[in-house]
This record gives structure tokens, C-alpha cells and sequence, in this order.
């Protein structure tokens, strides 16, 4: 969960610096995903100590869960490769891209390389129901 711990810490960061730039609606953002993520870490610790006593409860993979944001409680960055998905069994890599005065996801086209220590891909816009994201790994280092 050290990674629960790292996410705490930057999102209580980014929140600080918006205050203090005065944008009340992006902190107040972060505060409120503060608030979730807690709340998951409690839940899933309960969990935790319950499966110690009860192995018949496993936590269903929550740890390859726990990092995957619903579209409401945040975006990721423009053109940035992302893991999408419906959340229904349709996954892929994908970006957020602003087009026709909206923005709009868009969908890998197969194109996948390295670029400045990141994994991009090529992605077309298209009518997509995502509703959930996750941020790529960095790549390997040789």
C-alpha cells in the first residue's frame, strides 16, 4: 500500500498549491479524492484483517484495482496514453483529447512506441464509453 501512501501525499500537495493559487474548485477536487482514497484504505484494511481469520474471503485483487479512476473523480492529461475501459469487460490503451470544442477519448490505433522516458501511442477520436482510466508504468530502463 505504499503506493496508497504516495498518492496521499501528492494529491495533499496539489491541493495546498491550489489553495493558495485560489483555485477553490480544483482543491476541492483533490480533498474530495483525499476523502475516497481514505475511505477505500480503510476498507480495504478491514478487508485484510478479515481475510486473515477467514481465507475463504479473498479481497478479489483490490491492490490491481485500487489505482483505476473513475472518469468523475478525474482525467488524465491531455494527449497522455492511458489505460481505458468501460468497466464492462472493453479495455485498451487510449488518450483525452480536446477537438470540436470538446473533449473526447480517444482510442490506440495500434501504434505504441517509447517517446521521452513515456509509452505513447497513436489514437484516434471516437464515441467511447469510458469510464475508467489508469496511468501507464514507465517504461524499463536499460
Amino acid at each position: 500500500m505504499d503506493f496508497v501512501m504516495t498518492r496521499k501525499c501528492q494529491l495533499f500537495n496539489e491541493e495546498k498549491e491550489l489553495r493558495q493559487k485560489g483555485d477553490t474548485h480544483g482543491a476541492d477536487l483533490c480533498s474530495h479524492i483525499l476523502y475516497e482514497l481514505e475511505s477505500i484504505t480503510q476498507d480495504y484494511e478491514e478487508r485484510a484483517s478479515q481475510n486473515e481469520s477467514n481465507s475463504t474471503d479473498p479481497l478479489l485483487g483490490l491492490d490491481n484495482v485500487i489505482s483505476w479512476v473513475v472518469v468523475e473523480n478525474g482525467l488524465p492529461d491531455e494527449l497522455e496514453t492511458v489505460w481505458i475501459s468501460n468497466g464492462q469487460g472493453w479495455t485498451t490503451l487510449g488518450c483525452l483529447v480536446y477537438a470540436e470544442g470538446g473533449w473526447h477519448w480517444a482510442e490506440t490505433n495500434g501504434v505504441i512506441y517509447q517517446e521521452k522516458g513515456k509509452i505513447v501511442s497513436e489514437c484516434e477520436p471516437d464515441d467511447l464509453n469510458v469510464k475508467f482510466w489508469h496511468r501507464l508504468p514507465e517504461p524499463p530502463c536499460v
